[in-house]
Parts: C-alpha cells; sequence; structure tokens
C-alpha cells in the first residue's frame, strides 16, 4: 500500500480519533475482523474491507 493511500484512510478515521489513534487502530486486532487488523488487509489489497468498517463506525459501530 502506497503512503498517499494509507493518508487517505488515515484522514477518513480523522473524524473518529486523533492521527496517533487512527494509527493504533489500524494495526491493532479490530473485533469486526476476527484474527485481522486493518492495516493487513490494506496490505494485501483489501481497501473495500476496511472502507466498509470505516463506514460502520460513521453509522455508529465504535467496536
Amino acid at each position: 500500500m502506497a503512503t498517499v493511500e494509507l493518508h487517505q484512510f488515515v484522514e477518513q478515521l480523522s473524524n473518529f480519533y486523533t492521527d496517533a489513534e487512527a494509527q493504533l487502530w489500524l494495526h491493532m486486532l479490530h473485533p469486526m475482523l476476527p484474527g485481522a487488523r486493518p492495516i493487513d488487509l490494506l496490505n494485501n489489497g483489501q481497501e473495500e474491507a476496511v472502507l466498509a468498517l470505516i463506514k460502520r463506525l460513521e453509522h455508529g459501530a465504535f467496536t
């Protein structure tokens, strides 16, 4: 994943988190992604799954 693309995801997350918190969010296992971290999905070309998760955040799913 290119740095510019990653920056775009961090920018979207800035609606909910500080930059540092967004970085943590990307690098920690997420309960809505069993056994995976958002950054792993991004690195494997699964940007749509991460975008779907961010959209869930926009609709109030903060788990």
